[in-house]
């Protein structure tokens, strides 16, 4: 990659990060963000920082049934439950003076868990910021006026069309006008109560079903106050089966090339950053080592049996650190050799973000 097209990355990494400067922060919080990220690009095999982010999992179920997702698809093997607001208080505390942010969604739909709201006010008294992913089709009365009252920093609505036949294309069992309910109330309550928060996103997941949408979905974010996020779909690129059923025409809206059917280059990787900066909490205290594996198998520990501490710093993390420093010392029993046998961090084979793309759409 060439040096100015790195030189791009760093300044939208280092925007995105700016929140560092922002509300919330403390010496002790700003001094383990810059250790953990040199930590990351130096990779260290110990650390001596923690994360400065986290995903937790409130609970893994969800409703709805769409064809990509493996909760969807009902292949997480997990023990289907609801973490409880004592276990996540219990899990978070010792992290809390490191914390910027925490993910309260990963693998489940988080509005079903009853205490969402009581986590994330928790988090906020604690000056740390909560982003909700959710797909909004689980609303009662009085749900924007507790997005807006609990501290809420984030909330991402999975948005996919504005017509009920785009949007079930890919959201199976889900309800467009139950969605446009639940973030045009949010929106009220943040006017009403005149509160910048909690940040509204639609994330508009691209697909052959539902592209030709896109400009209307950007103009609905526009006229409600929220931020248009238009984000490709990604899928196995080599299954024709998935090809044909999901792949636009238009390949700016596409993770791929079009030609050489191969996902395109993404980003200048030297490493995996979850393994230094952004693990994750399972809804059974369960640690993986990013948000892409789910079987408890694959765990690295489980804060029902040892500290976070011992943990961050275990044979297994340390294992999966130093593969990414040296590839030949790959472990089989460590769920990240599949990302080293795919040449996750040389090729274009690996599942990130498309930064090239989803900047030049938005």
């Amino acid at each position: 990659m060439r040096i100015v097209d790195y030189g791009k990355y760093l300044v939208r990494y280092w925007r995105r990060h700016a929140f560092v400067f922002g509300r919330g922060t403390t010496l002790r919080k700003l001094q383990n963000f810059m250790w953990c990220e040199w930590e990351a690009r130096q990779q260290k095999i110990d650390v001596r920082s923690y994360p400065w982010e986290l995903f937790i999992d409130p609970v893994n179920i969800c409703p709805l049934r769409c064809p990509l997702c493996n909760t969807g698809r009902r292949l997480v093997p997990r023990t289907k439950m609801m973490m409880s607001l004592e276990s996540f208080k219990k899990y978070i505390s010792p992290l809390a003076p490191y914390l910027y942010k925490i993910k309260l969604f990963n693998y489940g739909e988080p509005f079903l868990n009853p205490e969402l709201f009581d986590m994330i006010s928790f988090a906020s008294r604690a000056n740390i910021a909560v982003q909700v992913n959710s797909n909004l089709n689980v609303w009662n009365e009085g749900f924007a006026e507790e997005c807006v009252g609990s501290g809420l920093d984030t909330l991402v609505a999975s948005f996919d069309g504005l017509t009920q036949e785009a949007y079930q294309s890919y959201r199976i069992g889900g309800d467009v006008d139950k969605v446009k309910l639940a973030i045009e109330s949010v929106a009220a309550a943040k006017r009403r109560f005149n509160s910048k928060t909690p940040h509204l996103v639609l994330q508009f997941l691209m697909h052959a079903h539902n592209v030709h949408e896109y400009d209307a979905v950007g103009a609905y974010a526009a006229k409600i106050g929220a931020l248009f996020f238009p984000q490709p779909i990604t899928f196995d690129i080599q299954d024709e089966a998935q090809r044909n059923r999901w792949l636009p025409l238009d390949e700016i809206k596409s993770h791929y090339d079009h030609v050489k059917m191969i996902k395109r280059k993404d980003r200048p990787e030297k490493g995996c950053g979850f393994l230094w900066n952004n693990p994750v909490i399972n809804v059974d205290g369960g640690i993986s080592p990013c948000c892409h594996v789910f079987y408890k198998s694959t765990d690295f520990g489980n804060l029902e049996e040892t500290s976070f501490t011992g943990i961050w710093r275990n044979e297994r993390f340390r294992a999966a650190r130093m593969m990414q420093h040296d590839k030949k010392n790959s472990d089989a029993s460590i769920v990240c050799t599949r990302c080293l046998d795919l040449r996750a961090f040389s090729s274009a084979d690996y599942d990130l973000v498309n930064e090239y793309r989803t900047n030049d759409i938005q």
